[in-house]
């Protein structure tokens, strides 16, 4: 990762544009940022952090200090950087939040933050291609293009102030967290926690069985104590099941022999009462049989009073069926006198007969009525060709304004297709034009088809291009994957070598004898032998684990040869793409074929003006037609219209001697007709008056003869002897129940039960409900007593079986959850491990070597070999974290060599540290998979350091930078300026600050 610029506008002490150009100053590897104190040098730092985190430096610093205070409300704040990583150039920036006044009334409003990303063609590019706009979607981007996070950053490209020695000074705690997250090991500390969490469920699960066993069995033994079985004696509670069932058993024995007693004395009881009930069942039938006998002769009484208002009714029936008849009667009378009323007002017309009968003033007989209808008939019989002619004078009359209505269109045809042929031609000559215009376009078209060819072949030359710089983004994460797995590969050789050495010596020490020569150098003494070191290493486990390096390192070498194959086969496609981003080649793209659709469109219009030219010829030649046509018809009309007009003269004639007197000859065939029904309904209503006076006779005849026949003199007398309503159901109701109660009684004295009741004594009933009472009690007792029992008996036996299976649950959870406790205690170091530490303090330790190692050498060359970092024993930290202190070795010092970091002087915990930095930095480096660190900025103290230390360590900071490591170093001291050619100089003013690079 490298940084190419930082350019700032409002930031902190620099209300104006500040522009560095870091590639620049980095020429020899180093530069120096310089200026008075708090003239915002480590601003710079913050500026950096911001544009491409968001965050700022210091773990404590503001953000609210990123905006200038010299600026006024409407200046914005921006920071600009453009970097490089291996996903390619990029330009990212930013513009703080900030409270500005509102411009209408009182108070402030939020100006937003904003943010802009782009990708660039290279580190001068002017114009970007944008990736993504708004702080949330560059900040979600840059995740996932840079390499590092903010705190790999911190710990690789910024050394800020305050956190440059805090690796060095802090406890083991601290430095356990600092650890864990610059080598990204949170994964170990979680699987700790997971299992932690998980073992103390599981303890939590174990506890809960115990106490559920222990609950259990407490209440077994109240359950059977309550049965009067002691249940802590353990031979009692084996035969308890046994005794348990006896209870029950005894119990149920004596509520059955209580309930057979009750039983017996409950069916005693019962015939008893059934006796007594049916004797008096039969007293009282008897008491009413007498009663009904009393009252016999009342009763027939009244049946011959009933049947006597029964033959009143038939004949008063019949007496209202004769007045019934003389209604109808007196109704087809009237209804004569109606129609031959109606008969009289018509309009006979000149028939003799009808008028015969409309003059007659008495009712009309039936032959003059038929000799009338008969001379109407014949009138409209003689009528049928004077309609007949009226009606074809209708149609004739409809075809004549029909053939107007079709002249006056054929003369509005004539005049639309003249005017249509006149405007004919001027069509033709547009239609012309337009097959200009067509084909001019298909020709452009065609001149298209080529340039949007070599563009289809750009687009996908930039397809491939982009294809390739995703595979080459491929190989590099392949090759960084392959460069740790051969680091993993040749670290684990290293240690089995180790192993495998220590093996041989621990051997070759145990063949060692005192005065016998060492079977190596020869020697008689052995004053220093190697420890014993028990190990199962083979020279077979060395060669597998040399063969894995092996195809490591060929890996990698392939990814190697695959990258460069991948950057060859870029930069042709790149040249084939000439100087077209592929977002631009796919717009060119775009537009050639949006420019030859629209002129394919336009050719379309080619063939249209060819049909429509031919469509005009024709359409000429059918007005043409259409106007002889018309012609023609307009003749054949007037022929017909002339014919028509003397038909309908003839037709005139015919219809004038039909109608007569009346307005047409349906209107007097409609007046026949009507006449003609009157005459149909005044014979028809005589007819039905002769009917029903011959009908009134009969029934007169029939009423008298049932009158006689039921008895009565007459209808006076027969309409007499009728009773009221109320008083025929009062009789037929006293009948009824009569006859019922007589039946009931009957059936009671015939009952053999009842007869053989009233023959029998029955027992004391007093004695036999005192004995039933006390039968009764006795048998409540015992089955309250055996409730009482199965209770106390069902919740022992569900007590004991309840503490079986809590036993037997309790051995599962043991079982299930033994694995768990036992992987919780070797990671979380629970028992006795070695130090007490821990799996995430075993991953830090592996990494804290590797950090140590790489800072020894840069310490070894700072302070000419004096001091050296190791790991301690103690620092006061908790015990699983004791095993990363860290201890500085003086190899000056006389006695102990070992010294705490506290007791070191400045300058020498700066240079301690700056070693542990650096090697930090490569660390971070190699696990955030291989990024090349192409900037650097330290920010802290050089002034601590003698001459001879500052040069050694500026040596330590150029020496692998250059060509590949730009340092800037922020400081004030006069010999870092002095030794450095390249700076930025800061000047402080009343308006803020200024900022100047020299190159």
């Amino acid at each position: 990762m490298r940084i190419h610029s930082l350019t700032l506008c409002g930031i902190g002490p620099f209300p104006g544009e500040v522009s560095l150009d870091i590639d620049a100053l980095g020429a020899s590897g180093i530069f120096v940022i310089t200026g008075p104190t708090g003239s915002g040098k480590t601003m710079l730092l913050d500026a950096l952090m911001f544009g491409l985190y968001a965050k700022l430096s210091g773990e404590d610093a503001d953000p609210q200090r990123l905006r200038s205070r010299h600026l006024d409300p409407d200046q914005s704040s921006s920071v600009q950087v453009v970097f490089t990583v291996p996903a390619g150039t990029y330009r990212v920036s930013r513009s703080p939040s900030y409270m500005r006044p509102k411009k209408r009334g009182n108070g402030f409003t939020e100006s937003k933050a904003d943010a802009v990303l782009e990708r660039l063609a290279d580190p001068g590019d002017s114009s970007g291609q944008p990736v993504a706009s708004g702080p949330r979607q560059v900040g979600e981007e840059l995740s996932r293009i840079l390499p590092l996070t903010s705190e790999q950053f911190c710990q690789t490209v910024i050394l800020p102030q305050g956190a440059f020695t805090r690796f060095l000074k802090a406890k083991s705690d601290d430095r356990a967290k600092i650890l864990q997250q610059i080598f990204g090991t949170h994964l170990y500390a979680r699987i700790e926690d997971i299992l932690d969490e998980r073992a103390r469920q599981a303890r939590a699960r174990v506890s809960q069985a115990q106490a559920a066993v222990k609950d259990r069995e407490d209440a077994a033994h109240a359950a059977l104590a309550a049965c009067g079985l002691d249940g802590d004696d353990d031979a009692n509670r084996q035969a308890a099941p046994g005794w348990l069932e006896r209870k029950r058993l005894e119990a149920a024995e004596a509520e059955d022999a209580a309930s057979a007693a009750h039983e017996e004395l409950s069916f005693t009881s019962s015939e008893t009462r059934g006796l007594a009930g049916r004797a008096q069942q039969g007293a009282e039938a008897a008491i009413e049989s007498a009663r009904l006998e009393a009252v016999a002769e009342e009763i027939e009484r009244a049946r011959t009073d009933c049947r006597r208002d029964e033959a009143a009714r038939r004949a008063v029936a019949t007496w209202a069926e004769v007045d019934k008849i003389r209604a109808c009667l007196e109704s087809a009378s009237a209804e004569v006198e109606d129609a031959a009323l109606k008969l009289r007002s018509c309009d006979p017309d000149g028939i003799a007969e009808l008028a015969a009968v409309c003059e007659a003033e008495e009712k009309p007989s039936p032959s003059s009525l038929s000799a009338a209808d008969d001379a109407v008939g014949e009138a409209l019989t003689s009528l049928a060709e004077g309609l007949r002619a009226e009606k074809e004078l209708a149609e004739r009359a409809q075809r004549c304004d029909q053939l107007e209505r079709r002249g006056r269109e054929l003369d509005a045809s004539l005049a639309a297709y003249e005017e249509e042929i006149a405007g004919l031609p001027k069509k033709q000559r547009d239609a012309q034009i337009r097959h200009g215009i067509a084909r001019a376009a298909a020709e452009q078209a065609e001149q298209l088809a080529q340039a949007i060819a070599e563009a289809e072949h750009r687009v996908e030359a930039a397809t491939r291009w982009e294809e390739l710089v995703e595979r080459q983004k491929s190989i590099a994460e392949e090759r960084q994957r392959a460069a740790r797995e051969c680091e993993r590969a040749q670290a684990d050789y290293d240690h089995l070598d180790r192993q495998w050495r220590a093996q041989a010596a621990s051997e070759l020490v145990a063949t060692l004898t005192k005065d016998a020569p060492c079977p190596v150098c020869g020697s008689l003494v052995h004053p220093s032998p190697a420890p014993r070191h028990d190990g199962d290493v083979t020279l077979a486990d060395l060669k597998l684990a040399a063969g894995r390096v092996e195809r490591a390192r060929a890996d990698l070498e392939r990814t190697k040869t695959d990258l460069c194959a991948v950057d060859d086969a870029i930069a042709k496609q790149a040249c084939q793409l000439g100087n077209l981003m592929p977002r631009e080649a796919r717009v060119k793209l775009e537009d050639l074929n949006a420019l030859r659709t629209e002129a394919l469109k336009r050719a379309r219009g080619e063939t249209a003006a060819v049909g429509e030219i031919a469509a005009l010829s024709e359409r000429e030649q059918a007005l043409t037609d259409l106007t002889r046509n018309a012609e023609e018809e307009r003749e054949r009309l007037d022929a017909e219209r002339a014919g028509l007009k003397e038909r309908m003269g003839e037709l005139e004639r015919v219809r004038e001697g039909a109608k007569a007197h009346a307005s047409s000859v349906e209107e007097r065939m409609r007046g026949l007709e009507a006449t003609r029904r009157d005459l149909r309904h005044l014979r028809d209503v005589i007819h039905e008056h002769t009917r029903t006076s011959g009908q009134a006779d009969q029934a007169l005849e029939t009423a008298r003869r049932s009158t006689g026949e039921a008895g009565f003199a007459g209808r006076d007398d027969a309409e007499a002897a009728l009773l009221s309503e109320g008083a025929r159901s009062s009789l037929l109701e006293r009948i009824a129940a009569h006859e019922a109660d007589q039946a009931k009684v009957a059936h009671t004295l015939s009952d053999p039960e009842i007869i053989h009741a009233m023959g029998r004594t029955l027992p004391h009933r007093t004695l036999l409900e005192g004995t039933l009472a006390r039968a009764r009690k006795r048998l409540t007792k015992e089955r309250e007593r055996r409730r009482d029992t199965d209770s106390l008996v069902l919740a022992a036996e569900r007590s004991l079986a309840e503490c079986d299976t809590a036993r037997k649950h309790l051995d599962q959870v043991r079982a299930g959850e033994r694995c768990l406790l036992r992987v919780d205690a070797l990671v979380n170091a629970r028992q006795d491990q070695a130090n007490h530490t821990p799996l995430s303090t075993w991953v830090l330790l592996a990494a804290l070597d590797e950090v140590l190692a790489a800072a020894n050498a840069k310490l070894a060359q700072i302070a000419r070999g004096r001091y050296e970092l190791v790991r301690g024993t103690s620092d006061g930290s908790q015990k699983r974290n004791q095993a990363l202190s860290i201890d500085v070795i003086d190899h000056e010092a006389p006695g102990e060599p070992i010294r705490r970091s506290a007791t070191l002087s400045g300058g020498e915990s700066f240079y301690c540290s700056l070693a542990l930095a650096l090697a930090l930095a490569e660390s971070v480096t190699q696990t955030a998979g291989g990024i090349d660190i192409g900037t650097m900025f330290i920010d802290e103290g050089f002034g601590t350091l003698d001459e001879e230390t500052l040069s050694e360590v500026l040596r330590q900071l150029v020496t692998p930078a250059r060509g590949e490591r730009c340092v800037g170093v922020i400081s004030h001291v006069p010999s870092v300026r002095d030794y450095v050619r390249e700076r930025v100089v800061i000047t402080r003013g009343d308006n803020g600050s200024r900022a100047r690079a020299y190159c």
